[in-house]
């Protein structure tokens, strides 16, 4: 009851006020779609998927810095972001490496149990939802923060279920519902394959920008109390 009583739903829609005053909280989260697509171009393979899926899991760091000045000050600066991620960019890789590993893991044994592996990858995603920000304002190395992750998801259940159900629902809303509808539309008046890859990159990045601002507010939240 204690929990419930502390949890502030009110953050997501402020949190809507902060990213439309930000809208550069997106732009890391972008320039990293739009390496991947570049990367893929140009090579593909599993090992640039690797470096791809590390630069996104910077970008979306990167993100969360930024938006957490954004909370703390009103307005934020995106060459304040990168300089800060830049000097934190080995925990950050390392932080989203252990991410990945523990998220990879749980949908392969999800492929394998049918069903039960959607609950098993959300569980994952819920316990480590706390990762990135962990390492990106929260100072922890990226060895540490999946565990730090664990530790604040288990210490508060109510905001950790709140904030990845939300998570979710921004995610595969604007991925399935929005982004591959469009570039789809995109894809027909053009003929370019790349351009509505472009579109999905962009849209992803809106929606990634959005997730970064709520994970940097509930995370702070959480940690050190409601500041602001």
């Amino acid at each position: 009851m204690r929990e419930l009583q502390r949890l502030d739903l009110s953050a997501y829609g402020r949190g809507l006020v902060v990213y439309a005053k930000n809208p550069v909280i997106a732009l890391a989260p972008l320039a990293a779609a739009l390496a991947e697509i570049l990367l893929n171009q140009l090579f593909g393979g599993m090992f640039i998927s690797l470096i791809a899926y590390l630069l996104q899991g910077f970008g979306v760091a990167v993100a969360i810095i930024a938006a957490d000045l954004g909370w703390r000050h009103g307005h934020t600066s995106f060459d304040t972001a990168w300089t800060e991620g830049r000097r934190k960019a080995p925990d950050l890789l390392l932080a989203a490496l252990g991410f990945g590993f523990v998220m990879f893991a749980a949908a392969y044994i999800g492929g394998i149990v049918g069903y039960l592996g959607v609950i098993l990858q959300l569980l994952a995603l819920g316990f480590l939802i706390y990762t990135l920000p962990a390492a990106a304002i929260g100072g922890i190395p990226g060895g540490a923060a999946l565990q730090i992750s664990v530790d604040r998801a288990r210490a508060n259940p109510a905001a950790t279920a709140v904030l990845t159900v939300v998570a979710m629902i921004v995610y595969i809303g604007v991925i399935f519902f929005a982004a591959e509808p469009i570039a789809m539309s995109v894809f027909a008046a053009t003929g370019s394959a790349i351009a509505g890859t472009i579109v999905t990159a962009l849209m992803k990045a809106v929606a990634m920008g959005y997730i970064a601002t709520i994970l940097a507010k509930v995370y702070s939240d959480i940690s050190y109390g409601r500041r602001y």
